[in-house]
């Protein structure tokens, strides 16, 4: 449809005179400008913006400059997860547009937009491995001593580095 907000009434295709009047309200997103939306204080407009026009930007560049502006808000993190999850969704990129990607994201000054160069699904097996990991290693802290106490399993459940647990599993 056209591009921003429009007052939708359906045409012919609602015979009965009550239904005529039926109007909805749509929203068009692929032919606004993704640079106006990134400029807006709303986060949810930086998500929207993945699916919008990128103008000059390339693939990759639109993706950074979403992925930037969500990185920079600080949200609670599940918010963070929806916004970022919708743009690797709607801005997935080639092996080529990835490359350029990765290369833009490490100039990034911001370092939590140098670290969203790991695509979605990668960051979610990391995630898998990490609580599995996780529950290894209390198992055999829990066979080699007992029963652990909360701090022990907070502090182990605490390590984010999946080497460093692999290490202390070994």
């Amino acid at each position: 449809g056209r591009p921003g907000v429009q007052r939708v009434r359906p045409d012919g295709e609602l015979s009965d005179p009550e239904l005529s009047s039926f109007q909805y309200i749509a929203f068009g997103l692929a032919g606004c400008a993704a640079a106006d939306y990134l400029k807006k204080p709303e986060p949810l407009a930086w998500a929207l913006a993945a699916v919008m026009n990128p103008g000059a930007m390339s693939r990759a560049e639109h993706k950074l400059a979403c992925l930037r502006r969500i990185a920079e808000a600080r949200l609670d993190q599940d918010r963070e997860i929806l916004s970022v999850n919708f743009v690797e969704q709607y801005l997935a990129l080639t092996p080529e547009q990835d490359e350029e990607y990765k290369l833009l994201s490490t100039r990034d000054p911001n370092r939590r937009v140098r670290d969203m160069w790991m695509t979605w699904s990668e960051r979610m097996m990391e995630q898998g491995e990490r609580a599995g990991m996780h529950k290894l290693l209390l198992h055999l802290l829990a066979q080699r001593f007992g029963p652990l106490p909360d701090a022990v399993r907070g502090q182990v459940e605490a390590i984010t580095s999946t080497q460093r647990l692999t290490s202390l599993a070994g």
